[in-house]
């Protein structure tokens, strides 16, 4: 049972690896480039070993006995000698000048692998960022993001470690493989002694990888709680020292802190007692051959070279022997990294393909019905409501009575699960999503600012423009005042998550932020809720009059908001209860409206 288990095991390892496989084509173009350099270099550290005891031999006066032996060292010994006169500075020089062969290809071996591995992390990362955007909005807000962050942040990082640790295990298989031809060749006795020590190693290290294998599970899930915890203390910094909690929550991370440090301690403990371990076996063994290598009629000289063959090859087979262990490891990582990057199980948005170069007519609902994932009841139910060109309409009602997702639906975040909406009798979905987009903005009570500058916050709705459009969205949602008062103005820095400002403030610069999109329709989400009623009116007006065309949705508890209004429709419980309109049309005209249809 315990044997089927293992080959599974490693039967995971090769599917995660065979899963992550695109992401190795650096690595695979640049396979001949890095396997000739390593072979430059275990020749050159062979010859070194080689030049090594010729020098010795030379400098002790025994270069005569060479004659008279047999086997491949001998015949190195003959062909060098013939190259060079056997004297102690011909041969040093010799070591020197392959000794910086051999750093050289070592040198541009280091440069090719770390160009490799940087662009590897550079295309895992970009990857899943990109699959966090792709996916659809849904899916993202019911997952953890101290999980998504962890992933892009850290586990991404795995992937190219993985890659270089088999990279190197190519590398190092390719050493011992060519020590071991030579070891072969010097002494057939020493070889087969070697490679059952070598097999005995091999299966007590296999148990280690076990244990190790477990507490990378166990430290991916102890890290993602850390992250969660430091995510809650930086979003909650304000709060939490409101309420002098700052000693709870410095508890609390200590704790989740000092689980990680547990499991990475008893991961680098295993870790650590590995290389030590094996290399007291590799001692043992070479204890061995010294004690059976004489009797069975291996000379001097051979084992003499057998000994510093292998004592080069020892740190090749560690590595080795370590790669297999990381690799095992490395399996909990990969599967959570594969996991984000599947798309066969994740929704993404409909992207359309419908032009939608202007808005003429009208956006209508029909029948919509939507409900939020893992909701019990649905959030909107068969609504039916029109919001035509031009107009203002209110849309009024308690809370959670379905206003904010009218607006989800209508800005694609979520798609609806019964009905239509229609965008000049089109189906919404099969618009092009970037050019509907860009025909609408939004503004909203919760304002989500970035650290960052006031201008560049108000730029995200329009990157390229001009600092003169930038003043002038601001002037028009009255963030003028305020923002010219700041010593660095529009250069001023806004703060983590613009802590900095107060409520209106930031309000009104994510109203500038949607005003400079020059959008054909704008949503207004209780967007001046925390600014004074005699300001509220006056950014109203400005938008009145700098946008005569715009087709505004109000949504707001404010009698006030509704002067103006041609069409005042009243939602509860997910449902139309009832509207209001005035045929005039025209901004400015007073709609008539039920007065208990405001109420909240």
């Amino acid at each position: 049972m315990s044997r089927l288990t293992g080959i599974g095991r490693y039967k995971g390892i090769i599917g995660e690896i065979l899963a992550a496989r695109r992401f190795a084509r650096g690595y695979a173009r640049a396979a001949p480039a890095f396997m000739a350099l390593n072979i430059v270099v275990q020749l050159a550290d062979a010859a070194c070993v080689g030049l090594t005891i010729l020098l010795l031999k030379v400098a002790l006066g025994s270069t005569a006995a060479i004659s008279d032996e047999d086997g491949p060292l001998a015949d190195f010994a003959r062909d060098v000698f013939a190259l060079l006169p056997a004297h102690v500075v011909p041969l040093a020089l010799a070591i020197v000048a392959v000794t910086l062969l051999r750093l050289g290809a070592d040198i541009l071996l280091g440069l090719l692998d770390s160009r490799i591995y940087s662009r590897m992390s550079h295309a895992v990362r970009c990857e899943i960022h990109a699959q966090y955007m792709d996916v659809a909005y849904a899916y993202m807000a019911g997952r953890d993001q101290a999980y998504l962050l962890n992933v892009l942040e850290r586990e991404a990082e795995h992937v190219p470690e993985l890659f270089q640790t088999l990279k190197n295990m190519s590398l190092d298989a390719a050493a011992v493989l060519i020590f071991g031809s030579l070891l072969l060749l010097t002494s057939w006795q020493v070889s087969a002694m070697a490679l059952a020590g070598g097999a005995a190693l091999v299966l007590c290290l296999r148990l280690a990888s076990r244990r190790i294998e477990r507490f990378g599970a166990i430290s991916i899930r102890r890290r993602q709680s850390m992250v969660q915890r430091i995510l809650i203390g930086l979003q909650s910094l304000r709060t939490l020292k409101a309420f002098a909690q700052e000693p709870l929550q410095d508890h609390r991370f200590r704790a989740v802190s000092g689980k990680v440090c547990e499991s990475d301690y008893r991961m680098d403990r295993l870790q650590t007692f590995i290389d030590p371990v094996g290399e007291i076996g590799q001692l043992l063994v070479v204890a061995l051959l010294l004690l059976a290598a004489l009797p069975l009629g291996v000379s001097l000289t051979a084992l003499i070279a057998s000994l510093a063959l292998l004592y080069r090859m020892q740190p090749h087979l560690g590595s080795l022997m370590s790669g297999v262990i990381s690799v095992v490891g490395k399996a909990p990582h990969l599967a959570l990294v594969r996991t984000v990057l599947d798309r066969s199980d994740k929704p993404y948005p409909p992207v359309g393909h419908g032009a939608f170069a202007r808005f003429r007519r009208e956006i209508r609902f029909e029948g919509v019905s939507f409900r939020y994932p893992g909701a019990q009841r649905d959030s909107l139910r068969a609504v039916d409501l029109s919001l035509p060109r031009g107009e203002v309409t209110a849309l009024v009602g308690p809370s959670g009575s379905g206003k904010s997702t009218l607006v989800n639906l209508l800005f694609r975040l979520y798609e609806p699960t019964g009905g239509r909406i229609l965008a000049d009798g089109t189906g919404l979905a099969t618009l092009d999503r970037t050019q509907w987009l860009e025909r609408i903005a939004l503004a909203g009570q919760d304002v989500d600012l970035v650290e960052g500058t006031i201008a560049n916050n108000i730029r995200l709705s329009r990157p390229d423009a001009s600092l003169a459009e930038v003043r002038r969205a601001a002037k028009t949602a009255c963030a003028l005042e305020f923002i010219d008062e700041l010593p660095d103005g529009l250069s001023a820095w806004v703060g983590e998550r613009g802590l900095r400002l107060s409520g209106g403030q930031r309000q009104r610069i994510g109203l500038a932020r949607a005003l400079l999109r020059r959008p054909e329709i704008l949503v207004l989400d209780e967007a001046t809720s925390a600014v004074d009623e005699t300001t509220e009116r006056q950014i109203r007006a400005n938008i009145e009059r700098d946008m005569p065309e715009l087709t505004l949705v109000l949504i707001t508890h404010r009698l006030h908001m509704l002067d103006g209004a041609t069409q005042v429709i009243r939602l509860q419980g997910g449902q139309v209860e009832a509207a209001a309109s005035e045929t005039t049309g025209h901004h400015g005209a007073q709609a008539p409206f039920y007065v208990h249809a405001v109420s909240s």
